[in-house]
């Protein structure tokens, strides 16, 4: 146990447990995409390029999202962006398949 846990205690964003920033029940909870999708129409897409007719001058060219926003995932990103909490982040790659990395090398 680290100084910082016992002045910082983690505790999981979905449920409150004690321990982690995500319990382990809550970790299962989280839902992957099945595919990556164009940011304009949510259809499946190849790398999760936006798709030429859906292209406008200030849409993103692409996207890539592996899990739906919302339960713990959700609040993970909030208090990562908003609470500068960034020991979440090594809890969260954990939930990304390995598969997953190979669309950015």
């Amino acid at each position: 146990m680290h100084l910082l846990d016992l002045l910082f205690p983690k505790r999981c964003l979905g449920c409150g447990k004690w321990g982690r920033y995500i319990c382990l029940s809550c970790f299962h909870s989280i839902k992957l995409l099945p595919y990556l999708k164009c940011p304009v129409c949510e259809r499946p897409a190849v790398d999760g390029m936006t798709h030429p007719r859906c292209r406008t001058k200030y849409t993103l060219d692409g996207l890539t999202s592996f899990f739906r926003y919302d339960g713990v995932i959700k609040k993970a990103i909030k208090t990562i962006k908003y609470r500068y909490v960034t020991d979440i982040v090594t809890e969260v790659i954990d939930v990304i398949p390995n598969s997953s990395f190979s669309i950015f090398q």
